[in-house]
């Protein structure tokens, strides 16, 4: 509410919007030790030269020796069964939408999962990942 006796005493009405800040004035202390006093404006944007725009582009590159360092053969195992579980309900679930005549209605398939596509692409990851593991294990074998 906005107290109808605050337009009498020469004050402007107004409402407070938010909890952080104090409605009254601060101390006479922190005013004569610089509050309101000083103000710092924050630079938004700042422009970088080129070496600066290549050093930062370069910060999370991953190195090209990452490529040949090997997962643990049992966190890849688990990776490889996990997989074959993903197989096995995808490929169910898109039996289910085949059987159920639906696979050609796209509206019918709006918000749902899309096995087809997902089946793909586990797939596909699973063999990069084999091949990434094989060819490790080979470059391992030849150079070590």
């Amino acid at each position: 509410d906005i107290d109808p006796r605050s337009g009498v005493m020469g004050r402007a009405p107004r409402q407070p919007t938010s909890t952080g800040a104090p409605l009254n004035n601060p101390p006479i202390q922190p005013l004569t030790q610089g509050l309101n006093r000083h103000y710092y404006s924050m630079a938004i944007s700042y422009r970088k030269n080129e070496l600066e725009q290549k050093m930062l582009l370069n910060v999370h590159k991953r190195e090209w020796t990452a490529g040949l360092k090997l997962e643990d053969w049992d966190k890849h195992n688990a990776g490889i069964q996990q997989s074959l579980q993903s197989f096995r309900d995808l490929s169910v679930q898109y039996e289910k939408l085949i059987t159920s005549g639906k696979d050609a209605d796209e509206v019918a398939n709006v918000g749902k999962l899309n096995a087809k596509a997902h089946l793909e692409m586990e797939v596909a990851n699973l063999m990069n990942s084999g091949i990434d593991q094989l060819l490790g294990c080979m470059l391992d074998a030849v150079v070590f």
